[in-house]
């Protein structure tokens, strides 16, 4: 029951943040669309002009009114707040949604056709009045949204007097910006207090078979049970890394379970695990991925680590031991020093597979559990220096009893400040015994931007690995990061991801030279916890019911059109689609795009489409879009979505061509296809916001000399110019201004054949107007010949510097 009311909590403090973030920045873009109004229709402007300035202050008063309700962090739960707080955030989303429709609009008019100044104003003034008296305009619904928000603002005081919301002497906690995927790497070599149950699980391993072999014959299995965030994993972790097993074993494999028991899908993982080489992907005989597990381990001495195993609560426990027989069947044609270990919270999976004395771990005792906390929230300062907070601390540890979870994510939490009274706060008011009341005090501790990015997370499955460039991008389509003090989105993104990862949010994972990040099964289940039905995942089957609220959806490639034909998708601000591996991939059924026109974040990359539909054009808002590798044909009506900020496109895909229309995608910020496509685009020079390596070939036509790339000051990577003999002056190639664009760290520049005449040449001046940036570490040129009079060492000695 504690547990349950403490959800609620969660949930109305998740309900305040989501909503109080969006409201002030809603306020400053009413404030701009009503200087619009003011600048084109001066005095004619009708009502929309003070509707949107009363929508402005309304927004304004809401943002104070919301954060009040979060700075409370009330508990229990009250349901008076939840029935305030829920049509205000829907309310603000028609806000969002509104603005957004009247700035396209501008947008859009911004990319017509080249008109004298005075023409395109009174072009523009046309179009606004057509607006204002047309009930399709988006202007029409302002006079609704602004009644909403409005309510809304009215029902606030009689909230207050209802709950007794103190919002005068209520505190912000946190501090201003300054299911688990397990590997076989720990996040450090540091074991606390687990010496002894190391010991005996690496005597079960390389010793005598002793208490882990099986009753029947096979390969021996050891089983370590205990609770979640009990540091199971951790355990297996340092076995597997020691020096002892590495010796011993021919082959180590690694595979986490969780809470999916797929044979196919485990098959499949345990038998990659055993070559870098190959990728069995396509592999969907059972019996065919049976038979090469069965070659992988024949005649070696091997080391299976199941991690996060559970039964399976559809089956019967007769139905749960056919199937792990039938998944370890190939694994019994090896050597008798050969091992399994499992980890699971289940002492009930260790007597399925047979293991008499499963090693039971507990919590870790006094003096070990507060190093652990001390760790992560001192790092590596003299803990000499502050003698009161070592005091609170051993305290603190003592409340958690025992769990090096529920150390570590309080850790974190006490990491960002070195206030006594902030710990005595987080000591008297926010640490219990119970694991699911720690998490939720570290979620409370984080500040709002950090917690509407850790929620988001809650679309992705148990297991999923993370890419933090990926997951930045898709909060910047949300509207969770903002540019300030002239640092880019993506670097603010980076520095929030840090942050979450420096809480124990998420931990690290590394893939051969490419690092990957993992949520613990219980962060994840606290990141659905408090996602307050905004957030939903369907996985395999529909036998979960969507939400009318909800607005950020995940679903699994076959459900697409049962979910089309069964809900109403006109909230949704997100959807992806993930590829179910067990089933060929599925297309996007007709008319579905039609369904979706609100979504900001679109990844179809689990879909089976050659050619993307025309109806993508409808969905103006869209900010970012994930495509599979199959896709071959991008229609003309991609160079609508004008508020388009990453287009992510597989670079092994083959397309036909790119639409005339890219360069009027001026909010484009990322775009992930090959290079050779980006050099398609005619007047790219628009694309000033652009990141990223770009390949540029130079012609003599409007839209593509070398005077494109002057804005583009943002390019990142590789810049490859090629045709540079198609440079028709001096002026134009110092008008690409190379030496403003600092992120460039590589500079490629090609003429299409040597010029071998005599004299001074053409070339010999483009090039003396290319010099680059100082930060940039590899010049390459080909197919120049240099002349006497040309400085050329002294180019490449300021390049180098």
């Amino acid at each position: 029951m504690a547990s349950s009311s403490a959800a609620g909590a969660a949930a109305a403090a998740a309900a305040g943040w989501l909503v109080s973030p969006l409201l002030q920045c809603l306020s400053d873009r009413a404030t701009s669309c009503a200087e619009d109004l003011t600048r084109y229709l001066p005095g004619g402007a009708g009502d929309a002009h003070a509707d949107l300035a009363r929508l402005s202050d309304c927004l304004l008063r809401l943002h104070a009114s919301a954060s009040a309700v979060k700075r409370t962090r009330r508990r229990p739960f009250d349901p008076s707040l939840a029935a305030w707080l829920r049509p205000l955030k829907d309310a603000a989303h028609d806000a969002d949604d509104l603005l957004d429709d009247i700035n396209y609009d501008r947008l859009a008019e911004s990319f017509a056709a080249p008109r004298p100044k005075l023409r395109r104003i009174l072009d523009y003034s046309r179009s606004l009045c057509r607006r204002l008296f047309f009930s399709d305009d988006p202007l029409s619904r302002l006079p609704s949204v602004l009644e909403k928000l409005e309510a809304a603002s009215a029902a606030y005081n009689g909230v207050v007097r209802l709950v007794q919301l103190d919002v005068a002497t209520s505190s912000q906690p946190g501090s201003p910006l300054a299911r688990k995927f397990s590997s076989a790497t720990p996040d450090d070599n540091t074991l606390f207090g687990r010496g002894h149950e190391l010991a005996s699980l690496l005597e079960r391993l390389v010793g005598c078979n002793g208490p882990a072999q099986q009753g029947n014959q096979g390969v021996p299995v050891v089983a370590i049970v205990g609770d979640g965030g009990i540091g199971k994993t951790t355990l297996a972790q340092m076995a597997f890394n020691h020096l002892n097993i590495q010796v011993h074993f021919d082959l180590r494999m690694w595979v986490c379970v969780s809470s999916c028991m797929n044979v196919m899908k485990l098959t499949r993982e345990i038998l990659q695990q055993t070559t870098e080489e190959k990728d069995y992907g396509g592999v969907v005989s059972f019996s065919k991925l049976q038979d090469l597990l069965m070659s992988a381990v024949a005649g070696k001495g091997f080391l299976l680590i199941l991690d996060d195993v559970w039964d399976d609560n559809g089956w019967k426990l007769w139905e749960n031991r056919d199937q792990w027989r039938s998944l370890l069947a190939p694994l019994q044609n090896c050597q008798q020093e050969s091992r399994i270990v499992v980890t699971t919270r289940m002492k009930m999976v260790a007597d399925m597979l047979g293991v008499r004395i499963p090693i039971m771990l507990v919590g870790l005792g006094t003096e070990e559990h507060w190093l652990l906390l001390k760790k992560f929230a001192l790092g590596c300062e003299k803990s000499c220096e502050y003698p009161q907070l070592q005091e609170i601390g051993r305290k603190i540890a003592l409340k958690l009893r025992g769990s090096p979870l529920a150390a570590k994510v309080t850790g974190g939490m006490l990491s960002v400040t070195r206030s006594t009274r902030d710990w005595i706060s987080i000591l008297e008011t926010d640490i219990h015994g119970d694991i699911v009341s720690t998490l939720l005090s570290s979620y409370y501790h984080l500040p709002p931007h950090l917690q509407c990015c850790f929620t988001y997370c809650s679309i992705f499955p148990k297991n999923w690995k993370f890419e933090p460039k990926k997951l930045v991008r898709m909060w910047i389509s949300q509207g969770f990061i903002q540019m300030e003090n002239g640092r880019s989105m993506e670097y603010f993104g980076r520095e929030y991801f840090k942050q979450l990862l420096s809480r124990s949010f998420f931990h690290t994972l590394k893939r051969g030279k490419k690092m990957l990040y993992v949520m613990h099964d219980l962060i994840h289940d606290l990141s659905q916890m408090v996602s307050d039905g905004d957030y939903m995942r369907v996985e395999g089957d529909m036998s979960k019911y969507i939400l009318p609220t909800v607005r950020h959806l995940s679903v699994s490639s076959k459900s697409l059109g049962q979910i089309m034909n069964q809900y109403d998708l006109k909230r949704l601000r997100t959807l992806i689609v993930f590829r179910d591996p067990l089933i060929p991939l599925s297309r996007i059924p007709n008319g579905f795009l039609n369904e979706i026109k609100n979504v900001r974040t679109l990844d179809v990359s689990g879909c089976d489409i050659s050619e993307l539909p025309e109806a993508i054009g409808l969905l103006t808002h869209l900010r970012y879009i994930a495509l599979p590798d199959t896709i071959k044909i991008l229609p003309e009506s991609v160079s609508r979505l004008l508020y388009l900020q990453t287009f992510d496109i597989p670079k092994k895909c083959q397309l036909n061509r790119f639409p005339g229309g890219m360069h009027q995608l001026a909010h484009l910020r990322h775009l992930g296809v090959d290079s050779k496509y980006i050099s398609m685009i005619r007047g790219i020079g628009s694309l000033v916001n652009l990141q990223g390596s770009v390949e540029f070939y130079v012609k003599k036509e409007k839209g593509q000399t070398l005077e494109e790339l002057k804005d583009m000051k943002d390019l990142h990577g590789v810049l490859n110019i090629e045709n540079l003999e198609n440079v028709q002056c001096r002026e134009e190639a110092r008008k690409a201004q190379l030496a403003h664009k600092q992120y460039v760290k590589i500079l490629k520049l090609e003429w299409s054949f040597p010029n071998t005449g005599f004299g001074p040449t053409m070339d010999a001046d483009v090039l003396d107007c290319l010099q680059p940036h100082p930060n940039l570490e590899e010049l390459h040129i080909a197919r120049f010949v240099p002349i006497a009079s040309l400085r050329l060492w002294d180019f490449i000695h300021e390049v180098g510097a």
